[in-house]
């Protein structure tokens, strides 16, 4: 999403804890001819100097934050960040059971598509294993690439936030929630929603 924003024209800054993703994004960056700062940071403890107008936790990032006290910590540091009339927008999928709650020994598909280097199709499965006392879904994702040998496994473990959940966890730390989507049209939330999108200002 950085790119695009500085395409038209706003001033962006991105945060990442990895500076593998951070030196990535950079290179993307620079070859489209816009200017993004890019910090190596701790979502859950930083201070950049500055506040905005924006703050965006888009495709499903906050699920990397497992326990309570990250997201208060994180909240906390996007609150000191947000300029009296801005704006803090979170984009997360709305949990559906039927995929939580799948036969862990099966594997499902998830993506095909063309190896950017030449070395055939990449085509990704996965199975899961939802805990529902931590509410951490922890999901394995398998890469078979061409005619490669074996496979590479990734595992992905992500924080479960029921709709209600998030929204009080926003107002318990001084946000106020102004709209929640969806989807990306702007539809008003509903049970058969795929995302979850929550425009919120503090206070």
């Amino acid at each position: 999403m950085s790119i695009p924003l500085a395409r038209d024209g706003f001033e962006v800054t991105g945060l990442d804890i990895s500076k593998a993703m951070l030196d990535h994004a950079a290179g993307k960056a620079q070859g489209a001819g816009v200017s993004v700062r890019w910090v190596e940071a701790d979502c859950r403890d930083f201070n950049l100097g500055s506040t905005y107008g924006l703050v965006i936790f888009p495709f499903n990032s906050i699920a990397h934050l497992h326990d309570h006290e990250s997201i208060e910590a994180c909240l906390a540091c996007v609150g000191a960040h947000l300029e009296s009339t801005g704006r803090f927008i979170i984009d997360i999928f709305n949990p559906r059971l039927e995929i939580l709650l799948r036969d862990s020994s099966e594997r499902y598909p998830v993506a095909e598509y063309a190896d950017p280097d030449g070395r055939g199709t990449v085509v990704i499965t996965e199975n899961n294993v939802y805990d529902s006392a931590s509410q951490i879904n922890r999901i394995k994702w398998y890469y078979r690439i061409g005619d490669g040998p074996g496979e590479h496994v990734r595992e992905l473990n992500m924080r479960i936030f029921y709709p209600q959940e998030l929204d009080g966890l926003l107002r318990s730390n001084g946000f106020t929630v102004e709209h929640k989507y969806g989807d990306c049209d702007r539809k008003s939330f509903s049970s058969g929603s795929p995302r979850q999108i929550v425009v919120a200002r503090r206070g």
